[in-house]
């Protein structure tokens, strides 16, 4: 799907292997509803809003150069996905595996380490600074 719009979507048991998403406007994807067999989707430089991936195996799964805003990844397994050079706002991720996932230079994530599983997990300065938002503490530059 090349510059496709696709709003709120009914994917009900559908089936997407295979799938790739250049600069689309996805809104209102609710992934946890297709058919989760074999399901394989990648999204590059695409505009990512009001959709649930949660309860989703989305292991190696490509979120490039996306923005994501009012998002959920609740219970969803990304191992080794990327999201390098994406933009998150309002994005959710709880009890999310994201071991050996890529946050390189991404932006305005949200993560909270003692609720999602960021082993082996790739993040750049100064954003991985947000990894500490959950803590209440202050973080100090003495330059």
């Amino acid at each position: 799907f090349i510059e496709c719009n696709l709003s709120n979507p009914q994917i009900k048991q559908s089936k997407f292997s295979r799938v790739h998403f250049a600069k689309c406007k996805l809104m209102g994807l609710n992934l946890y509803k297709c058919n989760q067999f074999s399901l394989e989707v990648s999204f590059e430089k695409c505009k990512i809003s009001s959709c649930n991936f949660s309860d989703v195996h989305m292991k190696n799964t490509e979120f490039i150069e996306c923005t994501i805003v009012d998002s959920f990844f609740e219970n969803t397994m990304l191992i080794e996905a990327s999201f390098e050079g994406s933009r998150f706002n309002n994005t959710l991720f709880h009890n999310a595996n994201l071991n050996g996932a890529s946050f390189c230079n991404a932006e305005g994530y949200n993560i909270d380490p003692r609720v999602n599983d960021v082993r082996k997990a790739k993040f750049s300065v100064p954003e991985v600074l947000n990894l500490l938002s959950g803590f209440d503490i202050q973080i100090v530059d003495e330059e």
